[in-house]
């Protein structure tokens, strides 16, 4: 009877062992380095002033939510959620009649957003190399280029697709560290109006990630 109850803790123990080593799942955080890419726009008019915008640098944030993980043999599929903020910097030169630039100020463009990567992945030993395509939700959009220009329209659409690449390394079995960059497909959208008047606008944003997750 002894050696039957212990015939049953091993296959128990085995059958979780086999479990975890099939399917993971775990939470994740870190922080994001993005930027907006457009061709520069010029002699945007308003009823009282004229400016430009010009493309500037990348900004901080962050980005944390839930992951999964199943393993076949050296490959796995990684489905992800996550909140995320995102966008980039953006300088507006206001001009005077004559086309001269006289007033310069940096204004911060942000999208929160909900992100679904589903990533492919191979493992080489602890080393990771993974890609996929991600689905983003706009949440909200905050935008201080309004505060310059009030007439300025949103920049968003409410749905975005891109992709995700990246390295990444498991520690002790339960610790991941992975880099990833972040491309769009998706524009942000197809022009700008302000007052009435509409300018060419493809903005992508790209992103880097650096994220640190804990597997259960």
């Amino acid at each position: 009877m002894k050696k039957l109850f212990l015939l049953f803790g091993i296959a128990f123990l085995s059958l979780g062992i086999s479990s975890a080593q099939f399917f993971s799942y775990g939470i994740k955080g870190g922080v994001n380095y993005s930027k907006l890419q457009f061709d520069d726009i010029s002699n945007i008019s308003t009823s009282g002033m004229d400016y430009n915008l010009l493309e500037d640098n990348a900004f901080q944030s962050f980005h944390f939510g839930i992951m999964t993980r199943l393993n076949i043999m050296n490959m796995y599929i990684q489905p992800e959620l996550y909140f995320n903020t995102s966008g980039g910097k953006v300088l507006v030169q206001e001009l005077d009649a004559s086309g001269g630039v006289t007033v310069e100020n940096i204004k911060q463009v942000k999208f929160s957003k909900i992100d679904l990567p589903l990533l492919l992945g191979f493992k080489i030993g602890p080393m990771r190399i993974n890609a996929g395509p991600v689905a983003s939700a706009v949440l909200s959009e905050k935008n201080e280029i309004t505060e310059v220009i009030p007439e300025l329209e949103s920049l968003s659409k409410v749905f975005t697709i891109g992709y995700q690449a990246g390295v990444g390394i498991d520690i002790l079995k339960f610790l991941t560290l992975d880099y990833r960059y972040e491309g769009g497909l998706s524009k942000w959208g197809e022009k700008l109006t302000v007052g009435g008047n509409d300018y060419p606008f493809d903005s992508r944003a790209n992103m880097h990630l650096l994220s640190l997750g804990i597997l259960f």
